[in-house]
């Protein structure tokens, strides 16, 4: 049969060949663009045992697609059960047989056009069985789930799914991090802490996690137990993620001792970021299982879900009180807020307060940075030691000025200014409202505080009433103006620009030949310059210097202008002799047989290639 069906195909491949070469009729088969590829599947039969599926498959085209040779390709099982093979793209139809080695053998299946799925029907002789097709199993797909970094949570719902089907992964960080994204392949897929899609191919997802700047708080967990449990203790028993046991090979664990706030605690090993645990009347009742438990939490009996077992619901633990110790290091560099003492849980703000002359760097506890920001906000969770860090800025210290521009209907009454320091001392005088002030030809009444004083609070008022709120913490000079009444005899203030002092930066080079500088000028007080060395070719640039003392080492050194500045950039040499300057430049294809003009002038403004643009035309090289 398979012969003679060979034979009759070789017959019509000729007949359309001669009709092509005599008849001029040409034959074309129309083809779909882009189709998908067409898989073929076969569910043999059980008594088929380990022989393998062969198929036999052939086109209009070519009468022997897969090989020479009957009865074609053994076909590899899936897990499915099925039999499977896929043809080329470019494949639009095709016929197949399946069979057994040969024999028996489907009877032939043609005009195949999609991926289907067929088993087998009936016998139709002794050696041929008809096929019937039926839904093919959908392919199954892997999900994976990762944490990046790992200490910073774990994840769930990773797993294999069929296509189709709906797929939830979670993230859950540990104490001391936040959930930011997940992602795949480096792209942001979703924020939620919960990511549910459909599963239409592999996928591997990583669940991104940061520190939130606090420290680690071992996890404690305790349950208020019911009134009727009576001098019974409450058991806990505890497993990790992977089903480790925590407390002890033996249900119900251990015995945990009742505190005088009426709950039973028990706090776990630092290193344990996520527990699941069951409480218990020493084994019976016993709560359902609580899983994936990353912080402190407390417990009571909500209801009984059985005879032996009963949920759970979170209520607010008592709250112990901590204590927040805050210094400035060194003292001369700054003040601190917000230190006292918090009751666990709670928020606490502590501050860092930068002098003149110093700036923050950070906050640290036992000698580990844990913020860098100036207002450093946690939630209190134990004792915490915290440093407030300041470091010299490299400019001289400037006494403290306030300015006060009065409002217009205060006329000739002078400002007046009443000032303390952070520890209550009054800096001008014991009687309110302090002492006038001069008004300036800018309009501002002003008073410049002793050097000594690094920060302090002042209130400017008209002869003591109407006052201005508190203005606190001043630590640098600045000019404030009435904004507006809060009550009848108090106004708040604003800040607003002052008016600046000019300060002239003069910057040279040590050696006329080692290089030249730039950004001198005149500046407004309190503005930003940037002044930079460039080197010549065989001289090296070694340090700003100002009356002969190094300030920077860096080829730009910015700073914030304060006063006049004379600045020097040294310069030496580098031991290699000086190579001429070349300038090479690739034109682009379309610029054709056209040649590249250079057009040069030096810093002084010096043409110095002649005085006509676009300058001289450039050969080109072999290059």
């Amino acid at each position: 049969m398979k012969k003679l069906r060979l034979f009759n195909a070789l017959i019509f491949a000729c007949l359309l060949l001669t009709t092509n070469i005599w008849g001029q009729q040409n034959f074309q088969v129309n083809k779909t663009p882009e189709s998908s590829a067409i898989t073929v599947s076969f569910k043999k039969p059980a008594d088929w045992g380990d022989s393998p599926v062969y198929l036999w498959a052939w086109t209009d085209d070519n009468p022997q697609f897969l090989g020479e040779d009957w009865p074609g390709i053994p076909i590899s099982e899936g897990e499915n059960g099925f039999s499977s093979f896929t043809f080329d793209p470019s494949i639009q139809a095709v016929n197949i047989i399946f069979s057994r080695a040969g024999s028996p053998q489907s009877e032939d299946i043609t005009n195949v056009v999609t991926s289907t799925c067929y088993e087998f029907d009936a016998y139709v002789s002794e050696n041929t069985f008809s096929v019937k097709t039926v839904d093919c199993p959908a392919p199954s797909y892997t999900v994976s789930v990762s944490a990046n970094p790992a200490e910073g949570g774990t994840v769930t719902g990773g797993g294999n799914y069929e296509s189709g089907t709906s797929c939830t992964v979670t993230a859950i960080a540990y104490g001391g991090y936040v959930f930011t994204s997940w992602t795949e392949n480096n792209e942001v897929v979703s924020t939620e802490l919960s990511y549910t899609f459909n599963v239409q191919n592999d996928r591997i997802l990583t669940a991104n996690f940061e520190a939130d700047g606090s420290p680690f708080t071992p996890i404690t967990v305790s349950f208020q137990k019911p009134a009727d449990w009576g001098e019974t203790p409450v058991y806990l028993w505890a497993w990790t993620e992977n089903n480790q046991n925590l407390l002890g090979e033996d249900w119900p664990g251990i015995a945990l001792s009742e505190g005088n706030n009426g709950f039973s605690s028990y706090t776990f090993d630092s290193s344990v970021k996520i527990v699941n645990i069951i409480f218990s009347k020493d084994g019976s009742p016993q709560s359902t299982n609580i899983t994936n438990v990353v912080k402190s939490t407390c417990y009571a009996l909500d209801a009984y879900v059985s005879e032996n077992t009963f949920s759970v619901k979170t209520v607010d633990c008592p709250a112990p009180s901590y204590s927040v110790s805050v210094s400035a290091n060194p003292a001369e560099g700054g003040t601190v807020t917000g230190g006292g003492n918090y009751e666990s849980g709670t928020s606490c703000t502590v501050t860092a307060i930068a002098y003149g002359g110093y700036v923050f760097t950070g906050w640290t506890e036992n000698n580990e940075v844990v913020s860098t920001e100036l207002s450093y906000r946690f939630n209190v969770e134990q004792d915490r030691t915290l440093t407030a860090n300041f470091e010299e800025d490299g400019s001289p210290f400037i006494p403290i000025t306030v300015s006060f521009k009065k409002p217009a209907d205060w006329g000739e009454t002078p400002v007046y200014l009443w000032a303390w320091t952070e520890n209550n001392q009054n800096l001008l005088g014991e009687d309110w409202p302090g002492i006038a002030l001069s008004e300036g030809n800018n309009g501002f009444s002003s008073y410049t505080f002793d050097s000594s004083v690094k920060i302090v609070n002042v209130i400017f008022s008209k002869d003591g009433s109407p006052q201005s709120t508190n203005i606190t913490n001043v630590v640098k000079s600045t000019c404030y103006e009435f904004d507006a009444y809060v009550s009848e005899n108090t106004f708040s203030v604003k800040t607003v620009d002052c008016p600046a002092p000019s300060y002239t930066v003069s910057v040279s080079a040590n050696l006329a030949e080692g290089g030249t500088v730039t950004g001198g000028g005149s500046y407004e007080s309190g503005t930003s310059c940037t002044v930079t060395a460039i080197a010549y070719g065989g001289y090296v640039f070694t340090g700003w210097t100002e009356n002969n003392e190094v300030v920077s080492t860096e080829l730009s050194y910015t700073f914030t202008v304060e006063k006049d500045r004379t600045l020097t950039a040294n310069f030496e040499e580098d031991g290699s002799p000086f190579i001429p300057i070349t300038v090479s430049f690739k034109k682009p294809a379309d610029w054709g047989e056209t040649p590249v003009y250079l057009w040069a002038w030096t810093e002084n403004n010096q043409n110095l290639l002649g005085e006509d643009w676009p300058g001289i035309a450039l050969s080109e090289g072999n290059n």
